[in-house]
C-alpha cells in the first residue's frame, strides 16, 4: 500500500489520480530550463542539518505531514497535491520559526499547505475549514485560515507552481528505456516511489529531476544500472554523481519498505529524527484569531479511509553506489 492508500500494482485505481502525470515528452531545451527553475524552490541551508539535531522540531514536522496525508487521502486528492503540502511545509518552515508557547500553530500551517497545495491540483477543492478532519488537535475558524493561507503565500514569494519530480518522469523512463513509451504502470510505479521518498530528510539533498531520474532507473530495473550510468554524462539535465546517490537512497527506502510489508508490519512507524520547526513568527499576523481548541471535532472515517504514511525513524546510513 502506497502512502496515501492506493496499490501502485492497481493501474485501475490509480489511473485518475496520476493521469495529470501524463505529459507529452518535452524538449531538452525546455528540460534545462525547468532544471534551472528548481533552484528558485531551494530550502535553506541549514534546515536538514535542524531537522537531524531539534527532535521536537523533526516531530512537529512529521505530525504534520501524516496528518495532511490522512487528510488527503481521506479526499482522494492525487499525486501532486500531496508532494506539495510537503514542499510547501519545508519551504516555510526553513525560514521561518513558530514559538513553542503557540503548539497550535503547526497545525494551522498544515491546514493552509494542504488547502493551497489541493488548489493548485483541483479546480474544486472542500473549502478550507472542512479539511479539518482526522482527529486534528486544534480547530480553527475560517478567518484565521484565510490570514494563515495568505502568510504562506507571501512567505513563498506566491511561487507555487514549484518543479516536481513528476515532470521529468516521462522523459526519463523514456531516455532510459531506449525510447520506449513509458506503461501506465511504471508512471504509477514511479509516483508511488517518489510520494514514499518525499518526506524523507535524506532526500531534500537532491533536485526534483535527481529524484525522477534516480526513480526511472529503479523501476526499469537494477539491470539497467550500470549500462545507464554510462550514458548519463550525455545528459546534461543532471549529474551522474548525484544521481548514484540518490538511487542510494531511493533503492534503500524501496527495500526497507518491502521487508516491512513482507513482516506485514502496522502501517505507523517510530517517529522520526526530524526537524524542530522554528519560525520567525515576527511578521505573522494571525494572533487576532484565535484557534478554537475542539478535542471531539473528530472523523472516525478518516481512520478507515486514510493510511498512515511509513517514514525511517533514523537518518539513513547507505553505502554509495
Amino acid at each position: 500500500m502506497s502512502p496515501l492508500g492506493f496499490e501502485s500494482d492497481a493501474a485501475e485505481e490509480h489511473g485518475a489520480a496520476s493521469e495529470f502525470l501524463r505529459f507529452p515528452l518535452p524538449s531538452e531545451p525546455s528540460l534545462r530550463s525547468l532544471v534551472e527553475k528548481e533552484q528558485e524552490y531551494v530550502l535553506k541551508s541549514d534546515y536538514l542539518m535542524r531537522l537531524l539535531s531539534e527532535r521536537q522540531f523533526a516531530a512537529r514536522r512529521n505530525d504534520a505531514i501524516d496528518w495532511m496525508w490522512k487528510v488527503h487521502a481521506f479526499y482522494k486528492f492525487g499525486p501532486l497535491s500531496a508532494y506539495l503540502c510537503v514542499n510547501y511545509l519545508d519551504r516555510f518552515l526553513s525560514y521561518y520559526d513558530f514559538p513553542e508557547d503557540q503548539p497550535w500553530s503547526t497545525q494551522l500551517l498544515s491546514v493552509a499547505c494542504l488547502s493551497v497545495a489541493a488548489k493548485m491540483e483541483k479546480v474544486e477543492v472542500p473549502p478550507p475549514f472542512s479539511l479539518q478532519i482526522c482527529e486534528p488537535k486544534y480547530v480553527f475558524r475560517k478567518t484565521a485560515i484565510i490570514k494563515m493561507e495568505l502568510t504562506l503565500l507571501s512567505k513563498l514569494g506566491w511561487r507555487t507552481q514549484a518543479v516536481t519530480p513528476f515532470t521529468y518522469i516521462d522523459f526519463f523512463l523514456n531516455m532510459i528505456s531506449g525510447a520506449h513509451p513509458p506503461s501506465h504502470l511504471m508512471v504509477s510505479r514511479c509516483t508511488e516511489i517518489i510520494l514514499n521518498a518525499v518526506r524523507v530528510i535524506d532526500m531534500m539533498e537532491f533536485w526534483p529531476s535527481e529524484v525522477a531520474a534516480s526513480t526511472a532507473l529503479l523501476v526499469l530495473g537494477d539491470a539497467k544500472v550500470v549500462d545507464v550510468m554510462e550514458n548519463f554524462p550525455h545528459c546534461p539535465l543532471v549529474l551522474k554523481r548525484k544521481v548514484r546517490e540518490c538511487y542510494g537512497v531511493i533503492r534503500y527506502l524501496e527495500m526497507a519498505r518491502q521487508r516491512d510489508r513482507l513482516r506485514q508490519a502496522p502501517a505507523s512507524s517510530p517517529e522520526p529524527d526530524s526537524p524542530d520547526g522554528v519560525l520567525d513568527y515576527d511578521n505573522l499576523s494571525i494572533k487576532s484569531d484565535d484557534p478554537i481548541a475542539d478535542q471531539s471535532h473528530k472523523t472516525s472515517a478518516c481512520k478507515r479511509k486514510a493510511s498512515q504514511s511509513t517514514c525511517p525513524s533514523k537518518r539513513l546510513r547507505i553505502s554509495r553506489l
